[in-house]
């Protein structure tokens, strides 16, 4: 029953996605202008563009990542869903994770299109793929992972559009910090050891989506 409800629930978010095309049509809107805006803003300064454009890519994302859980949960709250939802007769802990699993696919696919204009714009290389996925998707749980469960948390107030960064960017600090460190690594014909910053993001991941299970059931009674 679990798995039919985690599955279930991936499925409706997809559908629902596909019809509207709200979350990816704002968060790779967003991305593209953001990348191209600091692309233009950046481009005189005499520092290393790998790094520029590590650091756009990954500040451009959090900020995306704040508008996906936003209106991933903001549907749910218009639709007044989320009490059907808590009726679902499975763990919580499977709605939980059909979110979180959504808004990470929802993320991954703008980041593979911001990845590609991004490097164009910024005129870099990508020297180490697999590094620059693992990267990625590391850091796309995480940030997936608090934009859900922050997003329940601040849906019951009438001020989640500004409670919800508030909340998420700044424990998202630690993540972002080594995703643009290995993120610059992939980048460069020599990459720099960055296997303690894959720790952190790891046990960042993990820390993160237990605590997200384990208070997922209080947040949605609110």
């Amino acid at each position: 029953m679990y798995r039919h409800v985690l599955l279930g629930l991936i499925q409706k978010e997809l559908k629902v996605e596909l019809r509207g095309r709200e979350i990816v049509g704002s968060l790779g809107l967003f991305t593209l202008l953001s990348l191209a805006l600091l692309n233009l803003a950046f481009q005189d300064l005499p520092v290393s563009l790998d790094l520029l454009y590590a650091g756009s890519f990954w500040v451009t994302l959090s900020f995306g990542s704040v508008l996906g859980a936003g209106r991933s949960i903001g549907q749910e709250w218009e639709e007044r869903a989320l009490y059907a939802l808590s009726l679902l007769p499975a763990d919580r802990s499977a709605v939980y994770l059909g979110k979180v699993i959504s808004q990470f696919l929802f993320l991954f696919f703008t980041a593979v299109v911001a990845s590609l204009i991004g490097m164009a714009l910024f005129r870099t290389t990508l020297y180490h793929p697999w590094l620059y996925l693992i990267s990625v998707v590391l850091t796309l749980i995480g940030l997936s992972v608090l934009g859900i469960l922050q997003g329940l948390v601040v849906s019951w107030s009438r001020a989640r559009e500004l409670l919800l960064p508030l909340l998420l960017l700044p424990l998202s600090i630690p993540l972002l910090l080594g995703a643009i460190r290995t993120t610059t690594s992939a980048l460069q014909a020599d990459p720099l050891p960055v296997g303690s910053w894959f720790s952190v993001m790891g046990i960042f991941d993990f820390l993160f989506l237990s605590l997200g299970l384990w208070l997922f059931e209080e947040a949605m009674e609110g």
